[in-house]
């Protein structure tokens, strides 16, 4: 389950063959048995999904086929742009000569509002973006950047789960995966909410709903998606008991240069506070 072997052909539907209904244990010193219990990796590749992080020009076909829903693809080749106004939603430019450079283009304007990021999205990127830019930064003040081996050494180099090791690949990793656990148990808990608020005790040790700090209108996409169909079937109702259900952006104190804010400036100004 955590590889994409099942997502390279719109066709492949081997992934929720596997499902054999909810979780019914859990071990949280198991970093595996947490994932699990949480659903994660997310499904997003099931069938009708397509995923190649170099797509060639004679796989151009699988984008207009009628049996790829969605799809997620890299490439190199301009040639491929052309397309873009026809087939996709969403385009990341990388600009390889500069590590912190890259602009992304909203091609599906009706996306726009959905993607928004909230304040505590924007803490929470801006402090991986600085964190992995302060890492890279100690490097080159070590003299790494002239070896390059040494460079992707020290950056890939996190073996234990201690996420002590700032700005490398685990830490990345562990810090998107505190996120989606916050998110996911935070729709579990909103939808929870929604339908027993008015029967809790009066008084009730209720948790604060974060929903909000992610984006309702985001929110409300996601639980259209066959995607959250299978997780909500396939993982416990009432995971908020277990993870708590919060935006890890929310203990985030702002980074004061704003790395990420660049990125995305022109979705709309800021708050006041930003």
């Amino acid at each position: 389950m955590l590889k994409l072997a099942d997502s390279g052909y719109p066709l492949a539907h081997n992934i929720t063959k596997h499902f054999h209904g909810k979780p019914t244990s859990l071990k949280s010193s198991d970093r595996g048995s947490v994932l699990n219990f949480m659903g994660l990796p997310l499904n997003i590749f099931d069938k009708g999904g397509f995923f190649q992080p170099y797509l060639t020009l004679q796989q151009l076909d699988y984008l207009s086929n009628k049996n790829t829903g969605w799809f997620l693809v890299g490439c190199s080749n301009d040639i491929i742009l052309q397309y873009k106004q026809q087939y996709t939603d969403l385009v990341l430019y990388l600009d390889t000569d500069e590590y912190y450079d890259a602009k992304l283009e909203i091609v599906n304007k009706d996306l726009k509002d959905k993607l928004s990021l909230t304040y505590q999205d924007k803490k929470f990127i801006d402090f991986i973006v600085d964190q992995v830019k302060q890492n890279d930064e100690l490097a080159k003040a070590r003299g790494d950047e002239d070896d390059s081996d040494t460079v992707y050494k020290t950056i890939n180099s996190n073996s234990s789960d201690s996420k002590t090791f700032k700005g490398g690949d685990d830490f990345i990793r562990y810090n998107f995966e505190d996120y989606l656990i916050g998110f996911l148990s935070s729709v579990k808990y909103d939808k929870f909410m929604s339908r027993f608020h008015d029967k809790l005790p009066m008084g009730g040790m209720e948790m604060e709903n974060h929903i909000d700090m992610f984006n309702v209108k985001y929110v409300e996409c996601f639980k259209a998606t066959h995607n959250y169909k299978l997780f909500n079937d396939h993982t416990e109702d009432e995971m908020f008991n277990f993870f708590e259900p919060k935006h890890v952006g929310d203990a985030i104190a702002p980074v004061s240069n704003n790395l990420f804010k660049n990125i995305f400036g022109k979705w709309g100004a800021a708050p006041a506070w930003w």
